[in-house]
């Protein structure tokens, strides 16, 4: 399913009627309005639904992620839907309305996907789930492997200050790896995050960004990271909330100023209340 744009009606300041016939009512007047939205200045707009991508063609298998895929070309900007479904890699063309297998997973695992902007102002995407680990620049979808710093594959992505966040790693659990300046293909060794001490030794659940920090969620803690490269001497690492986290990556989003997260019994909103210095 993919979000349909709104389409804006003329004001209804003269509001409902429903008594006279429908061809007298005057152009600021409803009859029946339904799936609509109305401010406070009478302006109505349709309410964005959900359009079903595939309705007479379904996958064989259960979709597990769908991302939108934006990248330049030529003097515009080309957007294609990636779906993953079982252990397939799709894209959806607009113009054919039909998926293209592009590539495949080793397991079925629900992936995180992200786009990322190089230092040559192209895009891929990033795909990873804990066992496998792909770029996608719109044409050839290739492994990511070969310089990432870990013995076992991500599982969470994140963009954060230009860089690749990548954590979730069976051997590495604690352990937030960064990329190196706008270059999500070179990694450094050294240059990780390390979540971890006396009293806090679950592994990293996901992450997210709040403000101009990333946010690291833990089960049971949730910390930030003041700036994206760890060999930094100004860089901060600090735990901000304790007895409270999610044991998912996909039950956090930022909406403005509040981190919003779920556990597996409630759902909370984090807000920073005093400025890092």
């Amino acid at each position: 399913m993919i979000p349909e744009r709104g389409v804006g009606l003329p004001p209804l300041t003269g509001g409902l009627n429903y008594r006279q016939d429908i061809l007298t009512l005057r152009s600021n007047e409803g009859h029946v309005i339904r799936n609509c939205n109305i401010d406070r200045n009478g302006v109505a707009s349709t309410r964005r639904g959900l359009r079903c991508l595939n309705p007479s063609a379904p996958l064989s298998t259960p979709v597990t992620g769908i991302c939108q895929f934006s990248r330049s070309v030529g003097t515009g900007i080309t957007r294609t839907v990636v779906v993953t479904a079982g252990t397939n890699i799709y894209t959806w063309s607009t113009v054919t309305n039909t998926f293209t297998d592009i590539g495949n997973l080793s397991n079925d695992t629900r992936p995180s996907m992200i786009n990322f902007l190089t230092a040559a102002s192209t895009s891929v995407l990033l795909i990873a789930n804990g066992t496998d680990f792909y770029k996608y620049d719109g044409t050839t979808i290739a492994n990511a492997t070969a310089a990432f710093p870990s013995t076992s594959m991500p599982r969470y992505l994140m963009v954060y200050d230009n860089r690749l966040a990548a954590s979730g790693c069976d051997n590495d659990p604690n352990v937030v790896f960064m990329s190196n300046l706008r270059d999500a293909s070179t990694w450094v060794v050294t240059n990780y995050f390390m979540f971890e001490s006396d009293m806090d030794r679950e592994r990293v659940t996901g992450l997210g960004t709040m403000y101009s920090f990333l946010t690291v969620m833990k089960r049971n803690s949730v910390y930030i990271v003041t700036e994206g490269d760890p060999a930094s001497g100004t860089v901060k690492q600090l735990q901000v909330a304790s007895g409270y986290g999610t044991p998912s990556h996909w039950s956090l989003t930022t909406l403005g100023e509040n981190l919003y997260f779920a556990d597996d019994q409630s759902v909370y909103r984090g807000r920073l209340t005093e400025l890092v210095q």
